[in-house]
């Protein structure tokens, strides 16, 4: 009898790309927030992988790794579950650190700069700048 053991391979050059979107807690009086939401719901129901970042949780910065106790108040914060508001029809799970490998970040027009550090990064425009 003859075994013949295929080796593992792992193709990460192709991997889709996941969205995480920059979305404050579901509210139905924000024709912005149930859009970046419905926006995940329906690529996670298309097939692809979409996950909301909460507003009020931040990217760690650069300093952090020279700087022990900001490193701790991290790690704190890493382990720690984010709660966020979500629409219970919709299927909109959070976003972890892990997740930002091979993503595109979505952030609303409200939001300035690159506050999560994104090497892909789109703008989300709900509001035409004049109406």
């Amino acid at each position: 009898m003859h075994i013949t053991i295929k080796p593992l391979r792992f193709n990460l050059g192709k991997r889709k790309k996941s969205y995480i979107i920059f979305a404050s807690d579901f509210d139905e009086k924000s024709g912005g927030v149930i859009a970046l939401h419905l926006l995940c719901h329906m690529l996670n129901q298309s097939g692809e992988r979409a996950y909301i970042w909460p507003m009020n949780r931040q990217m760690p910065s650069k300093k952090l790794l020279t700087n022990p106790r900001l490193l701790v108040n991290f790690l704190k914060l890493y382990f720690r579950q984010s709660s966020l508001i979500t629409h219970p029809g919709f299927k909109t799970p959070l976003a972890r650190y892990y997740h930002f490998f091979n993503s595109i970040t979505v952030y609303p027009e409200i939001v300035s700069g690159n506050p999560l550090h994104s090497k892909n990064r789109v703008r989300w425009f709900l509001n035409k700048p004049g109406f």
